[in-house]
């Protein structure tokens, strides 16, 4: 009696969308950009109105600048993260979602919607 080996059924890998990836990345590019304008204007106008000052050295008025500017950046970048992660993941999930359901129903996988 000769056994057969039952052939594996097996799924091709989903690859990750390069438009996504693409996307994700000229966004976070796109909030740097602007902080880094934001930063560099607020530091110039901080000089130049605060040249003829004597009150504080050059060095704590640029930290002092550059402490403000930070919590307001780590609090936009913060709310930026939350917003651009879900829309990444759905996009990416909808990217990923469709393919693999064909596969498993071509393979025979009976699925159940919800």
């Amino acid at each position: 009696m000769k056994q057969t080996k039952k052939k594996e059924k097996t799924l091709k890998p989903s690859l990750p969308n390069a438009g996504i990836q693409l996307w994700y990345q000229r966004e976070l590019r796109r909030q740097i950009t602007r902080m880094h304008k934001n930063v560099t204007a607020k530091i110039l106008t901080s000089f130049s109105k605060n040249s003829l000052a004597y009150d504080a050295s050059p060095a704590s008025m640029i930290r002092n600048t550059l402490r403000a500017l930070s919590a307001r950046w780590v609090k936009k970048f913060t709310a930026l993260s939350d917003d651009l992660a879900k829309t990444f993941v759905n996009r990416a999930a909808g990217n990923v979602d469709v393919p693999l359901k064909k596969q498993l129903v071509d393979k025979g996988l009976r699925l159940i919607s919800k």
